[in-house]
């Protein structure tokens, strides 16, 4: 149910339901390379319940005018004024979840608070120049900095109605350059040793669509 609700907000943001499922796997590859040097901090358990909140991430974007959702590139940049409805989504996320989710999740406390964490603060960076709140370091959630990982680095890869997909290389290069803010320095090395994990995935995923295609 999760995946379909998280499927419906990808498709009116006119991506495929394959944004979902990147962020899953890559926040999976991120999380299971990261546990290997805290043993005991996060059993599969944990990993499975973040992942899951994942697909969750970018909830509010349904709160969000189509008209700024799928600006095409040929209309330019996102004016300042979309750019500040955009950056709403994330609170936005929190509000669906609370009004509607509430009594849904409650029954797994640890799973709300972790699509909670994630909805609120995937767009906070690590100086302190991401949004909502402009939280810093480790004042954001553990949950929201991996997923903030794994969603810079699909949007990267994959083609938007704003942007061509540019190239694994490039897009490793950008994140360690600091081109799309600034990451936990550990997380950025954890990232840096499943490069070639995700870059497979999607190797993989747009083989499986291709061969859909025929």
């Amino acid at each position: 149910m999760i995946d379909g609700f998280a499927g419906l907000v990808e498709s009116r943001n006119r991506e495929s339901g394959d944004h979902v499922y990147n962020i899953k796997t890559d926040t999976q590859i991120l999380l299971d390379e990261y546990s290997k040097n805290h043993e005991g901090e996060f059993t599969p358990e944990i990993k499975n319940i973040i992942v899951k909140a994942s697909a969750l991430h970018d909830i509010g974007k349904i709160m969000i005018k189509e008209a700024i959702l799928n600006k095409p590139k040929s209309a330019g940049r996102l004016t300042s004024e979309e750019f500040k409805e955009m950056q709403n989504h994330t609170s936005d996320g929190v509000t669906i979840l609370n009004n509607n989710f509430s009594d849904l999740l409650s029954n797994d406390q640890l799973f709300y608070r972790y699509c909670i964490e994630i909805c609120q603060s995937h767009h906070e960076r690590w100086d302190g120049n991401g949004y909502p709140q402009k939280l810093k370091g480790n004042e954001i959630p553990f949950s929201a900095q991996i997923v903030s990982i794994a969603d810079v680095y699909d949007a990267l890869v994959s083609e938007r109605c704003y942007k061509d997909a540019i190239p694994h290389e490039k897009a490793v290069e950008m994140i360690n350059n600091n081109e799309c803010g600034v990451f936990n320095p550990e997380l950025l090395e954890v990232f840096n040793k499943v490069t070639e994990k995700l870059h497979a995935h999607y190797i993989k995923a747009n083989a499986t669509e291709q061969n859909k295609s025929f």
